[in-house]
Formats: C-alpha cells, structure tokens, sequence
C-alpha cells in the first residue's frame, strides 16, 4: 500500500479512532503490517551514527541535512526529486522534546525517527532506527493520518509492524454525506493545505508523546528513545520553526489546553500568552489570543434528531472533525484520574443549564467503546458572590474553582490503549430510541449549556489502582473461595496513605461491609514509587451473584482527600455436580473477538465450563472448544458459491474447520425474506384479513413475485445438493421471519428436502411468555412455527432453533440484570417444551463496542471486555444447567392460573423428577402436593433455598412463586398444585399522583361512553397485532378482593367479551371507552396509571389523550419514519431495500417493538394491581425524546404541548391465551378496572447522569450504587 492509497483510505474516518497500539512497556500485541517502502531497513543496533559525504550542516549547530533536503530560512523541504532527512545530533531523551511546524501542499508525509544509528542517508528505507512515527496529510487537507510503528522481527524477518487501527486526526471529514450534513448547519469546510500545523514529539522514561496542533494525538509506548533523531520529509511536505525543547514534567497535574477548542472569550480581555493561574495548590494554564473562553452553548448531541437506528453509530467515534465546537474533545494519557479542576462560571439564564459533564473513556465505534460521566453543576455568575463558590481572580476576569470528583475507577478498563478521550459537554441523560427502540445509551440532551470554561486541570490519583482476582470472569466454583488483590501503584515521590473499604451486596439485598477493623492491610501507605498488593476475601452468605465495590481515600492536594471507586461483579458457585453435560441443549453466541469481544479461548473458556454450556465458541479451533467441553455453536448456511459454481462449497467449508461436530446440521436461509412489505405483516393463518398477493413490478428489483420464485428455487437446488453431498444431514428450514415461512410452505416445499422449521425469534425486551400473534416474542413465535407447519401439511416436522435466537439486553433503558436472569430460564422452558434439541440464548458476554447499545449488543451472560465478570444471567445459566442436568420429558403441569408455571422433568435418577416454577408478574402463593412422601429440595435461580419454602407435612410443600424461577427436586412426581388466592396489598404508585377517573360511585356510564364503531387504527396499524372489534358487556360491580379491604366500599368496572363470529382467537378483540368529559393532567407527570383486578388472560389496556395543541397520543406504539429498521436490512436482499425507505404506506404503520414491547400495559396477573405505563414527554431545549416516546403513537409534531387530557381507554382481551405450548381460554375472560391516576416522579433518566462522588439528589448516581449495573 503506498502512502496516496494510504491517505484514501484513511481519510474517510473520524477523529477519535483508537490508537490501539497494544504496547506495554516495549512489548507489542500487534498485527504485522510491513508498511510500502519501510520493509528493508536494517535491523537497528548500538553501531555509531555515520554520515555520508553529502552531509551539510544547516544554521543551526546540531542539524545535519540529509539527501536532497534544502534548508530556506527556518523552513525545510525540496525544490527537487528525490528524498532527504533532517538530522538532530544533539542527545535527546527523557524530558526533552522536539517541536516542529508540519506544512502540506498536498499529500505528503513525514516520519519521526527517535533513535537512528548506523550509516544514515535521509533515506527512510534504508536508515536504521528502533520507533517510527508517521504523519500523513491528504491531499486535500482534510486528515492527518498517524502511524506508530516498532522495528521487529518475527520469525526471522524483520520489519516495521504497524498497528491495524491507525489514528486519523480529520479536520473536514470526506464523505459527500457529512460534508452535506455539515453544509446545512452552515458549517464552513477546513483545510490544512499551507498551514503551519505545530507538531511536538515529547521524551518520556516510557513512551514517546505526539501532540499535534496543540492536543495529544498519540502515545507510543517503548524504551530507549534516546540518540541522534532523523525527521524524513516526502516530497510535498515542508518543516519548519524546528526546535529543541523541554518536556512537560510527570506531575500530580494535567493542564488540558484548550487553545484550538475555544471558541469565545472573556468580555474584551486577551492574553498575549498562555499564563498559569493557581487555586488551591492547582495549577491552571489560561489560553493566549482571541479565544480563550471554551463555551458549550453548541456542545450537544449532533445526531439527536435523526436518533439513528445503525448498529453502530457515529456518536460513538467522538467528534466528526478536529475542534468541532459542538462535541468538544480532549485526548490525555490513560490514568486513574481523581478529579478535574474546571476554572469557569455558568450564565445565570433559565433556558440554559449550569450542568458540566466530562465524559472520559473511549470513542472507537468499532472498537472499544466506553464513556464514564462526572458531573457537577458549575456556579452561575450570579452564584459567584455566594459562600459556596471558590472564586479565583485571574486576568480574565473572577472565575469558579469546580471540581469534578473522578469517583469511578476505569484505567485498567483501558489498559490496552494508552490514551483516552475526554467529551466536554452539557448534562447527559438516558436515550431510548424512538420510533423503534433499537438503542440504549446515554446522550447529552435537554437545555443548552450555560457554562464557559476557561481552564481544565486534571488531578491523577497518587496511587493508581488495579483490582483482578485471577480467576476468569471473578467466577468461583467451590471449594475455590472469592479472593481479590488490589494493587496500588505510587505514582509519587513521597510516602502515600490509603485506607480501603471493601462493600459487597448479594442480588437478594444481602450486604456486607469490609474494613481495616477486620483487615489490617485495608489501611497503610505505600512507599514513593513503590507498588503494594492487598489481598482480600470478600466472603459470601450464600450462593450466587454479588456487586463488589472496593472504595480507597487517598489524598488530593493542599489536605484534600479524594474518594475513589473500583466496582466489579462475582460469582460463587457450587460444586460442578453434572453428568450429563454431552447431552445438555444449552448454548449462547459468542463473536470470538468481533465487536470487541473476548478471543482468548483461556478466558471465555472456563467460563463455558463453570456454567455448564455446551454450544459456542464458535470460531475457536475444535481443541480449543474441546479443552472446556464445548461443541461449536453455529451452523452453515447454504449458499450457492459462483466461484465454485456449488451449492456445497460453504457446508464443506464448515465441517472441514470443525472436525468436532457431532451432529451434521445446515441451514436452508437465514435471515432472509421477500421484501420489506411482506416481512412487516402476520403470517395469513392467524388472521382473518386477505391473503397477502406477491407483487409484479417491471422494476425487477421491486418484483416479488420474481424474487420468491428465485428464493424457492435456489432454496430446492441448495437442498438437493447437501442432501445428496450428506445423506445424513439435519436441515433446517426458514431461520427467519414467519411470512418467508409462510410462502416457503404454503409453496408446498418438498417435505424430503428439510428436516425441521428453523425458528430464529429475537425476543429482545419482551418476556417470554409474550402471546401470539406477536412473531418476535420467543414462546408465541415456537407456538407460530408449530401452528404453520401443521396447517400446510407438515405435522410430521419438528421446530428448531437456529444459532442466533433470543436477545434480551440489559443496556441502559432495557432490561434489569436480574429481570434478564428470570427470562433466560423462562425462555428455556418454552423451547424445552417443544423438544428443541439445540438451545442457543443470548452471547456469552455483552460486547465491548458501539454494538453494545443496541438491541443485541447487551444480550450476554457476563459484562463487557476486559474483565467479562458475571452477571445475575451468568448464576442463573450455571443454577438452570445444573438443576437440568440430564433431565428429559418435560411436562406443563395444571397449577390454576395461566400466569402460574411448573414443568416437570424427569431426571436421570430413577423416581427422581425437577420442576421449574414460576409465575409471569409478581408473586403468588402455592401449594405443591406429592404423589408419595418425598422430600423435596428447592433452588432458587441464584442456587439457594428460597426463604418462602415451608414443608406442610407429608408429601406437601408451599412456597412463593415468583418472576425469578426455582427448580424442585423431588422423588416423586407432583400430584397437585394448588395456587391460593392473590395476597398481594394493592399498594398506589410511588409518586405525586393526581386521580384523574376515581373508582365509579355510581353507573359506569356517568363517566364513559363505548365507542360502538370499529377502529381502523387499531385493526391495521400494528402489523404484528392484528385486533378485530369485540362485543364487551360492561358492568358496575362492587370491587371484591382487593387487600386490605378498603374503610370503604368500592366500585368497579367490569368488561366480559361475549362471543363473537369474525376473526381468529389469535386476533386480540377490542373496545374503546371514552370518557364522557376528558380530564386534564397536571404539570409533567411521568406516567398513568390504572386501578385492576387481573384474570391472568394477557388483556391489555390502551390509553388516549390529547395534548395542549390538539395533538393525538395512543399507547399503540410510534409509526415508522421511512427509515430501514436493522433487521430488515439483515433479512432483505440488497435490491430491496429501498422499497422499505420509499414506501408511503409503510409510515402509516407502527415501528418494530412500539406496540408495548415490554409488557407494561399487560394484564398477566390475577387479583388486584395498577398497571403504571410511562408517559411521552420531551427533554427541554432541544426537545429530545423520552425513554416512553416510541411506545405512543402521535398525529403531528411528536413533541408533548402540555397540558395533556385523558380522553378515553381501549381495553383489549384475547380470545384464547398461550401457555408454552397449551392455547386455550382462561376460566373468567373478564376484567375489572377502578381508578386511574396521573403519577410523577422523580425518574432516573430526569436526572444528569454522573458518577461523581458526594450526595446530590440533583444527580443521577446509579453508577455508584452497590446494585446490579446496566451495560453501559
């Protein structure tokens, strides 16, 4: 590759790519990339520095021009063809640094070489040196393209090795899309060409320093740097203003310069050079010029109105170019930091916030991708005469001393980089996406910032710390006890106090606390640039998971302390007691190292073992796999290779790689559909509308019709040739959305062409026990599948699960961690039910870039790179495999109520069975009657005896069931069960409530009216929910049962479907009461709530109301916008495309997961609950949705005008109700209702994010809560 392709190829990237160059003290962890031109050097060694004849001495004493290099004044470069160098004679090392102006008249590069011996010509492929750094300009000036490079040898050849990951510094980005999008915020374009960009290599004891136009670009770790320095020139660069210098000392301090990011100043003062200011004992450097103000008024989330849908996304790579005033970023080593020192103040202006957050970790989109938030509120001008505020006077006038607590502990997350980047915004809240929650993260949203910075300072923590436990995945399998170190490391020349508090919380709440009491190393000192281990055992009450929070003062300057924490998860697990794990069904996806995921088969692979997982590992060598008892975990798709002219070529490939599979299986499609209108839409047997028709089109890329008849035919050809190929083979048919299935089977595919229906559900946030038609929920999609072979003539097939199923995250805004762990084993049991012999859920670790915040990204069973420690999913895995093991012949037993689970097993034992017991919402009591007198043992899914267990003499026993499943283990079958009455208190909502409708005192119709018409919305606007209009007869009734009876007596609504003649039981029915005088919520309340006696029957209430502009909002779910959801993208042919973003129609229709994906607004209980459903709302300022948004439907602008009014319900009731594989209708099919309630509450994602230290109820500090954390 030569330096122009080069250029090309680098210029379309961002800023804050990861200069991940893996190198530790000198040792490289690197691809090899033998670089154009660079391959033949000479292998560098300790041989004295010659210079050749042609040598000249330029002005000053110690530069030597080499080669055709010419010197005119203070600027270096050619007037001709050929190469050249200039060389600095003069001895360079720790502490000095060289300086140099880089001009570009097009493309052009140099390469800094500390180091360089042996005969030296100016010719950079044959001059020897150790390092080299490559600075690369386009030709249009738009990037800078950095290289870090080692001269190596490896297996007896040297060369320069490079890393893959190359750090671009773009100033104007190249791709015509950003340009346009820059272009319309009024954006002028930038370019470098001709302009003295100021370039500074500084000397370090352990790496080299490149900092360009004022900022750290990268840092190249090594060891003797020092020597003669050769700067290599290519033609079309110049250098000039070369110096010599001093380099900044190691210190407690890191001045941030904020030179090129400041945008404003300070009323009319300017400084004719940076001066240094002191508050406190910290040093803060005040910028020359013009601008020496940073103002965040722009600092904003750039892409908040498109709030993108891709896997990945761009917010995730930092700023999209150098400087950009509205992402403003700082690069600085990687370190634990304990403070920052801000020198600003906040405008005292209603409309903006004096919130300041530092986002510090790392901005690599593809790579590792992690932002830990510290915030405070910045006192407004105002503010600066009161006594809370440090007011320091510097020649810009009275500025705020603020410090921002670094509370959280991250620097050993980042270990295998050497820098990190640090976002200087405005307050940073949660984002859910909307339409389609397909994304979870955090987001600087709301007000404007008002704050105006002048210096930022940050303080590194004198001891700088690493918490490990040398156990893969901090998983501890009895007898192995949990054990931890931690390493203290004095970054100082002085003696340095500590004293540790060690923290620990079980999932169940159970908590304790380590100090130096019980611990004597848990307080000392460590000695001046000594490191000291602390070993600790943290111990353990019981089985399970456990948040692990070790939290060290150490001291901060002029007597400060400063508080710091290291948070992490373990696992205790008992003995591995299994037998038949070469039998076991379970496994997950693992991406072996995409998405910055683990590829170490040592570190993941004990972890599939302490777990009991048989499938995964998936591009793992077969003795890899095979060294933790793993079989490989994915499949092939058969594909036709038009190299090979061969529908074979992919499924030989497979099997040749994993000579360990056991079972011949392949795939017949996977992830593919017709079109995007075809996908969007219910299979035709589980409705009653028409048939949908395949579309001609003379486009024939628009042409369904042809497309499926290509689809099925190459489908019957792939078939033919791998069952010919492999007689024996297992294929699976479909692996993807149920129309594609539908068309396959309705086609009458040849019954001896496939083995099973590959069902491919992805579940994400919805439970498992989600009901038809809802294709995508795990259960109702396994029941689907069964339903369409039998209807087309295939009773005889089975449904499987493919490789790629089940995707429950745990990201910000999505699932709870132990909310995750309950319905890992609930979606087991449906697929156990249905005697799927491969059962794949989830990944084996949440990954560790951009993905992670998407709808699959945070589906694992353990955290994110480095440390993959163990989730609540984590000990429910291992509890459900064990309490599992070798069990067969599951059976859904009758427990009274279709939201009370058991299935029981046989177990390998003879007369011994388990029973897994769970109910859908809340808790219900029940009895378990024996069919002799056997003891039984009860687990929970954490692996303890739940507290509820009691034994009611012989043969029967009660418990609690509850959202988190438990296995009993008896020696003889169930006989009974019986599940009491609800005794749950009906307890109103946390919050400020206002009641909206009371409890009725009187005949329902003094405050409703049915709607006695169909509604077209709610038949035809949730694709995947076809409704059809019921025939409800409703009541007043007295409202019985409710705990504790209430002083006085209270009325209720009551709704009974009547039978009806149209649709099919799997189309839920409707009917929509109106209130007869709508009712005005007041402020900003954050959801309604709804007063209601369950039945257990997967009912569902709908709300409507109206805001201030006359604006439609109906918890239906958000509309498409055009724009092409990820999955669609993965399922349609590239032709198509299109299709989806062009079509009108397809925005009149609810987006994917709008349509209450997680069950909110679901009637799955029995007595008396409030159903409490999240409002829609907006962010101020910049109108930034909230998390609810994409599950309402709106008819104009989408932004709420309060006030809102509630002017009716629509109560929707299924006919029948799924229970795993059981459909059926429950014994009462009505439904009650009472009261109705506006709630607001001071929610979480109100709050700015921040993981400083110190009490603020201003501030949302879940970062430091002792709780199970979300995959942020």
């Amino acid at each position: 590759m030569n330096l122009q392709s080069l250029t090309a190829s680098l210029a379309a990237n961002r800023i804050m790519r990861q200069l991940a160059v893996a190198l530790v003290l000198g040792s490289f962890g690197l691809g090899l990339w033998p670089a154009a031109g660079l391959a033949q050097a000479p292998v560098p060694g300790s041989s004295a520095l010659v210079l050749p004849a042609g040598a000249r001495p330029f002005s000053q004493p110690t530069y030597v021009g080499l080669g055709v290099l010419e010197q005119q004044q203070d600027t270096f470069g050619f007037t001709k063809k050929g190469y050249g160098a200039l060389l600095i004679q003069q001895p360079l090392g720790p502490g000095k640094a060289v300086e140099f102006n880089l001009i570009c008249g097009g493309s052009g590069t140099v390469f800094f070489r500390p180091g360089v011996s042996g005969t030296i010509t100016g010719n950079s492929t044959s001059d020897a040196a150790r390092y080299s750094i490559g600075i690369t300009c386009d030709k249009s000036g738009w990037s800078l393209a950095l290289n870090g490079a080692v001269w190596t040898t490896v297996d007896d050849k040297s060369r320069w090795t490079f890393d893959k990951r190359r750090e671009v510094l773009t100033y104007w980005p190249a791709t015509e899309k950003a340009q346009e999008k820059l272009a319309a915020e009024k954006i002028a374009p930038i370019s470098i060409l001709n302009r003295p960009i100021p370039v500074r290599v500084e000397y370090h004891p352990d790496s080299l320093a490149l900092y360009v136009d004022g900022a750290l670009a990268m840092v190249l770790p090594g060891r003797d740097f020092g020597g003669p320095a050769g700067i290599y020139v290519f033609q079309g660069a110049k250098l000039s203003a070369v110096q010599v210098g001093t380099a900044v000392a190691a210190g407690a301090f890191l001045n941030v310069t904020l030179d090129q990011l400041a945008n404003d100043r300070f009323a009319d003062r300017k400084l004719p050079a940076a001066q240094t200011v002191t508050s406190g004992g910290v040093p803060f450097r005040l910028s020359p010029g013009d601008r020496n103000m940073l103002n965040l008024k722009d600092a904003r989330w750039i892409d908040a109105v498109a709030n993108p849908s891709s896997y990945y996304e761009d917010y995730d790579n930092g700023a999209p170019f150098m400087n950009d005033s509205r992402m403003p970023m700082v690069r600085v080593p990687v370190a634990d930091y304990s403070a920052a020192h801000v020198l600003a103040y906040a405008v005292a202006d209603a409309k903006t916030s004096p919130v300041l957050t530092l986002r510090a970790g790392s901005y690599d989109v593809r790579g590792q991708t992690l932002q830990h938030d510290f915030a405070v509120a910045v006192p407004t001008t105002a503010e600066l005469s009161g006594a809370g505020a440090r007011v320091v006077d510097t020649p810009l006038g009275k500025l705020a001393h603020t410090v921002v607590p670094f509370s959280a502990v991250f620097g050993q997350d980042l270990a295998a980089r050497p820098t990190m980047e640090i976002e200087i915004t405005k307050e940073v809240h949660m984002q859910r996406r909307s339409p389609d929650p397909n994304r979870f993260r955090y987001r600087p949203q709301g007000l404007p910032s008002g704050v105006r910075i002048a210096a930022i300072t940050l303080e590194k923590s004198p001891l700088q710390l690493r918490l490990a436990s040398g156990v893969p995945g901090h998983v501890f399998e009895l007898p192995e006890q949990p054990r931890f170190t931690l390493t203290l490391q004095n970054i100082t020349a002085s003696v340095q106090p500590y004293q540790v508090v060690v923290r620990t919380r079980h999932l169940d709440g159970d908590s304790v606390t380590l100090t130096a009491g019980q611990i004597a190393d848990l307080k000392g000192s460590v000695a001046a640039g000594q490191t000291k281990s602390v070993t600790f055992v943290p111990g353990f009450a019981k089985l399970g998971y456990y948040d692990l929070a070790v939290d060290i003062q150490v001291s901060g300057p002029a007597g400060a302390e400063r508080a710091l924490t290291r948070r992490t998860t373990y696992a205790v697990l008992p003995p591995d007691t299994r037998k038949h794990r070469e039998t076991s069904p379970f496994g997950v996806w693992d991406f072996t190292g995409g998405h910055y995921s683990s590829s170490d088969p040592d570190q993941v692979g004990p972890l599939y073992r302490k777990a009991g997982i048989r499938y995964g590992m998936f591009s793992f060598k077969p003795e890899d796999r095979a060294k933790y008892g793993v079989l490989c975990g994915n499949e092939p798709k058969i594909i036709y290779s038009e190299r090979d002219k061969s529908y074979t070529t992919t499924v030989e490939k497979y099997f040749e790689r994993n000579t360990d599979t056991r079972k011949q299986v392949a795939l017949i499609l996977h992830e593919d559909s017709i079109s995007g209108n075809h996908v969007q839409r219910v299979p035709d047997i589980f409705h009653d509308r028409p048939p949908y028709q395949l579309q001609a089109n003379d486009n024939p890329a628009l042409d369904e019709q042809k497309r499926f008849r290509n689809l099925l035919e190459k489908c019957i050809e792939g078939a033919k040739a791998v069952k010919a190929k492999y007689p024996g083979i297992h294929l699976r048919l479909g692996n993807g959305p149920l129309p594609t299935k539908e068309e396959l089977l309705r086609a009458k595919f040849p019954a001896e062409l496939f083995d099973s229906l590959g069902n491919e559900s992805g579940t994400y946030g919805r439970m498992p026990e989600t009901q038809p038609p809802d294709y995508v929920g795990f259960g109702s999609s396994l029941w689907m599948d069964r339903q369409l072979l039998d209807h087309y003539g295939y009773k005889d097939k089975p449904v499987t699960q493919c490789y790629e199923i089940c995707y429950p995250n745990t990201n910000p805004g999505n699932l709870a961690p132990e909310t995750q762990a309950n319905y890992f084993i609930r979606h087991a049991m449906h697929s156990l039910i249905w005697g799927v012999p491969e059962i794949r859920m989830g990944c084996i670790s949440d990954v560790g870039n951009s993905y992670r915040f998407s709808n699959w990204g945070a589906s694992g069973i353990l955290y994110k790179m480095p440390e993959l420690n163990a989730k609540p999913s984590y000990v429910a895995y291992a509890t459900m495999t064990r309490m599992l093991d070798g069990a067969k012949s599951p059976r859904l037993l009758e427990t009274g109520s279709t939201s009370v689970y058991a299935v029981e097993f046989d177990r390998p034992q003879p007369g011994s069975h388990v029973t897994c017991v769970w109910n859908v919402n809340g808790t219900r009591e029940v009895v378990f009657e024996f069919a002799a007198d056997a003891r039984a043992e009860v687990t929970d899914a954490q692996g303890n005896p739940p507290a509820s267990v009691r034994r009611e003499g012989a043969g029967k026993l009660s418990l609690t069931a509850s959202e988190r499943p438990c296995f009993i283990v008896a020696h003889a079958k169930i006989a009974g069960i019986r599940t009491l009455a609800p005794s749950t208190p009906l307890t109103r909502p946390a919050g400020q409530l206002q009641t909206l409708v009371p409890n009725p005192s009187g005949h329902w119709q003094a405050l409703w009216k049915v709607i006695p018409t169909r509604d077209p919305e709610l038949e035809a606007y949730n694709f995947m929910n076809p409704r059809r209009r019921g025939d409800f007869h409703v009541e007043t009734v007295r409202a019985e049962g409710i705990l504790p009876p209430p002083p006085a007596l209270l009325s209720a609504v009551k709704v009974t479907p009547r039978p009806i003649a149209t649709g099919k039981p799997t189309m839920p029915m409707y009917s929509t009461l109106a209130l007869n005088h709508s009712v005005t919520l007041t402020g900003q309340p954050t959801s309604i709530a709804i007063q209601i006696k369950g039945n257990s029957g997967w009912g569902r209430i709908i709300f409507e109301l109206r805001d201030a502009s006359g604006q439609v909002w109906r918890s239906i779910g958000a509309a498409q916008r055009g724009e092409i959801s990820p999955w669609l993208l993965d399922w349609m042919p590239k032709e198509m495309q299109q299709q989806n973003a062009g079509d009108k129609q397809v925005k009149k229709l609810a987006d994917w997961n709008t349509d209450d994906v997680w069950g909110r607004a679901r009637i799955n209980f029995d007595g008396w609950q409030y159903l409490d459903f999240p409002l829609p709302g907006n962010f101020p300022g910049d109108r930034t949705v909230w998390p609810a948004n994409s599950q309402w439907k709106f008819d104009r602008d989408g932004i709420v005008h309060y006030p809102l009014s509630l002017t009716g319900i629509t109560v929707e009731i299924p006919e029948k109700v799924l229970k795993l594989h059981q459909f059926g209708p429950v014994p009462d099919p009505s439904i009650q209702f009472g009261e109705i309630l506006a709630v607001t509450r001071v929610e979480r994602w109100l709050l700015p994010r921040s993981a400083s230290a110190g009490r603020d109820a201003k501030f949302d500090r879940l970062p430091l809560e002792l709780t199970p954390r979300e995959s942020d």
